[in-house]
């Protein structure tokens, strides 16, 4: 089983979990001494809530997926106008307006269209 005792977000869920006991213990419930019935409603709710918000957050991280991948497309866009263009700021490979249908052509496919004039 992989460690995570050095993730970033461990501590932060310990002490929210930690803050919903000294919660509840506050406010007089003690789910220890419950009828385990309504311990299982009570799983049986959160299961349902649980389930209902699946849907939004897969939405959510397959977009997150689709940013990442089209800042590594931009990323190396930057690169490769970098190097293409030259560290003096002067096109290194042809004249200046081949250099920028180029990089409109770049864009366009990192876009997903088609390249303009």
């Amino acid at each position: 089983m992989e460690d995570c005792s050095d993730l970033p977000d461990r501590d932060d869920f310990l002490e929210q979990l930690e803050a919903r006991w000294r919660q509840a213990r506050a406010e007089g419930i003690d789910s220890t001494g419950a009828p385990p019935t309504g311990l299982v409603d009570e799983i049986a709710e959160e299961v349902v809530d649980i389930a209902a918000w699946s849907l939004p957050l897969y939405q959510r991280v397959r977009r997150l997926g689709r940013t990442l991948e089209r800042l590594k497309q931009l990323e190396r866009f930057v690169q490769a106008a970098r190097d293409r263009i030259g560290t003096d700021g002067r096109a290194g490979h042809g004249n200046a307006h081949g250099t920028v249908q180029w990089l409109h052509a770049e864009l366009a496919e990192i876009e997903g269209g088609q390249p303009c004039g």
